[in-house]
């Protein structure tokens, strides 16, 4: 049985968030209009970016800048 979207993200999300310069992981659409997994980054450093999976099981990821994000 495939795993939904939602499985993958949260499957993912620690090691994800582990990398330098993620800021956050949530789901989303494609510039295609299809579901992704959203990883934001704080700039868009190309070392970050590349080094972000463009798939995680199938799912496509998508990068987008974000910036620093703090605690209010």
């Amino acid at each position: 049985m495939d795993s939904s979207i939602q499985q993958v993200k949260e499957q993912h999300t620690a090691e994800l968030m582990a990398m330098s310069g993620v800021v956050s992981v949530g789901l989303g659409k494609s510039k295609s209009g299809k579901p992704a997994i959203i990883v934001g980054v704080e700039t868009d450093s190309e070392e970050i970016i590349s080094a972000i999976p463009d798939k995680l099981e199938g799912y496509p990821v998508e990068v987008q800048v974000m910036g620093g994000i703090s605690a209010q």
